[in-house]
């Protein structure tokens, strides 16, 4: 038997006996063991970066028009930042892939570890 079930055995005693309840009380402690619960931290979603690539090859960085030199000062500054932000690149349907691959190892060779592709359903179906 625990030493929790043990008082509490006693303390349920000692209330049914009006007479000694008081001067008994006071000379039982109650011990209580807590389990403290493991702290649980709040999921933070990351920032989210908005990369397009349009058909001519122009590269936008939310949405701002910017050349290849300026994005990739970008992408270096956010792969230091913490949490990272995640890429979300979106290219247009024409889009060459040589400009998608560039892309791509512009933001790796930045430090960026999670970049992902935003399309668009496919409405002829």
């Amino acid at each position: 038997m625990t030493a929790v079930a043990f008082h509490a055995l006693a303390l349920g005693a000692l209330l049914t006996y009006a007479p000694a309840r008081s001067a008994l009380l006071e000379a039982a402690p109650i011990m209580v063991d807590w389990i403290a619960a493991p702290r649980v931290e709040p999921k933070v979603e990351p920032p989210r970066l908005a990369l397009s690539i349009a058909a001519d090859g122009s590269l936008f960085w939310n949405g701002e028009q910017v050349e290849r030199a300026a994005l990739r000062e970008r992408l270096a500054q956010a792969a230091q930042r913490r949490p990272q932000p995640e890429v979300h690149l979106r290219a247009d349907r024409a889009t060459h892939y040589q400009s998608i691959a560039e892309v791509m190892a512009d933001s790796a060779a930045a430090g960026m570890r999670r970049i992902g592709f935003v399309s668009e359903p496919d409405e002829r179906r």
